[in-house]
């Protein structure tokens, strides 16, 4: 039985490592600004020097707590993120993201056409703005869905999370995760 664990928790951290690891640093985006966790760091002086709050911090890493560790990667700002984006329809046929584009304009409402392709197939998406403060964001959304837009979301991207593990996580977090399994 030990031997499994042993097996397993080699398994989980080599995931880690292949997914996790080597993707935060390496894929690093000029968006992101990222450090790593030094000895005597909190997460308040780490807030106060990089002119942000905990809580963005907290928020942008997925943390439920101010602990930190020594070694660990955090996320210390993510412009794009930042954003508050209000989507109002994606589309697998340019044309119809078209007409909506011009649906909303005719309604007085700032659209834009963006492309995303997932498992190589293109999305037309219809962004009806973007926004730093959330409650102009929530009237936006609210304008949008007034026009007769009742499936408008704000756009989210959630980090990629395996076996409860993120971007950030040190060894230490890692091994004993595994221990409890």
């Amino acid at each position: 039985m030990r031997k499994i664990k042993q097996i397993f928790t080699a398994g989980i951290i080599s995931l880690a490592v292949i997914f996790l690891g080597g993707a935060v640093m390496a894929g690093h985006n000029p968006d992101k600004e990222m450090m790593v966790v030094e000895k005597g760091d909190t997460l308040y002086s780490l807030a106060k020097k990089n002119h942000t709050s905990a809580d963005r911090i907290m928020e942008v890493n997925h943390l439920k707590g101010t602990t930190i560790y020594t070694g660990q990667r955090l996320i210390l700002s993510d412009e794009q993120d930042s954003f508050h984006k209000i989507m109002a329809g994606s589309f697998s046929n340019k044309e119809n993201a078209e007409k909506r584009v011009s649906f909303l304009k005719e309604k007085n409402i700032p659209a834009a056409i963006g492309i995303a392709v997932i498992d190589g197939k293109s999305h037309y998406r219809v962004q009806a703005g973007a926004f730093k403060d959330k409650k102009n964001a929530e009237k936006q959304l609210e304008a949008v869905k007034k026009a007769g837009v009742k499936d408008a979301y704000f756009f989210e991207k959630e980090q990629l999370h395996i076996f409860g593990l993120k971007p950030g996580d040190t060894y230490e977090f890692i091994f004993h995760l595994c221990k409890r399994l």
